[in-house]
């Protein structure tokens, strides 16, 4: 079966050194690191778009971004994002924001950091890092598509990948003019990485009919949800003089989502 996926197109992004917000005016810390390190060369980068930011969303990617920013990975060694954005609490900078729960989006503390695991994940695997655990969502997300998401939960669900590389790796992160940005440094030439996926099936969503007091009399509001999926994933990866190679990343399966039919009292 032919993809079919909802959301905007431009909701993500790989992005060059010149589309990155720090270029311009690189950041002491950063600097020091690359130099520290020798991870001067910008190996991927990843950008997702929040444009329709829910509860205090964008704390939680300002906070999670600051905590990620700086982190150096030794050759051979396994990075952990929990361990590293963790743990989730108000004391740490944390807020509530959107979280799946059943077939609703709620507001829960630290919601939306997955914007994080999904951004570092497809910057991971344009590097040919070796991705060891991660988790898809159980719905579809409207940034990226399905198969290229992440979502963390403390104690319960990490997303994690090893250094496969001879040299260290560094981590930036930025959250910036309501958009995620996630660059990975090192002294490596990385493949070039294509991605494909395919669907294997798909069950219609449904209509849920609400009130929503806070809109105009007479007026409705459809809030759009998502069709149950399975998809496959993989990626063909090229490194220059051979051949390329395929390198499946598994089956995902999400539940539907519920559209939303609000109308005015």
């Amino acid at each position: 079966m032919l993809p079919s996926w909802s959301a905007k197109e431009d909701s993500h992004a790989y992005l060059n050194e010149k589309d990155l917000p720090w270029t311009t005016n690189k950041p002491l810390k950063l600097t020091r690191l690359q130099e520290q390190v020798r991870a001067r060369r910008l190996v991927s980068a990843f950008a997702i778009t929040v444009s329709e930011p829910m509860y205090e969303e964008e704390v939680n990617l300002k906070t999670a971004a600051a905590y990620l920013a700086g982190t150096v990975i030794p050759p051979g060694e396994v990075f952990s994002l929990n361990s590293i954005i963790g743990p989730f609490t108000e004391e740490r900078g944390y807020a509530k924001g959107p979280t799946y729960v059943g077939t609703d989006i709620i507001g829960t503390l630290a919601g939306g950091v997955c914007k994080i695991a999904s951004s570092l994940y497809n910057a991971a695997i344009a590097a040919d890092l070796e991705v060891i655990e991660r988790y898809p969502h159980s719905m579809m997300v409207t940034y990226v598509p399905p198969g290229r998401d992440a979502t963390v939960a403390w104690g319960a669900k990490d997303f994690r990948f090893r250094n496969n590389k001879h040299t260290p790796v560094l981590i930036w992160a930025e959250f910036a003019d309501g958009r995620l940005f996630v660059a990975l440094y090192g002294q490596f030439q990385p493949p070039a990485v294509r991605w494909h996926w395919e669907e294997l099936d798909r069950q219609p969503t449904w209509t849920i009919t609400r009130m929503n007091p806070q809109l105009p009399k007479g007026t409705t509001r459809l809030i759009k949800g998502f069709d149950a999926v399975k998809v496959r994933t993989w990626v063909s990866v090229k490194y220059p003089g051979q051949p390329a190679e395929c390198r499946e990343l598994g089956i995902d399966s999400y539940r539907a989502l519920p559209h939303i039919l609000e109308y005015a009292p």
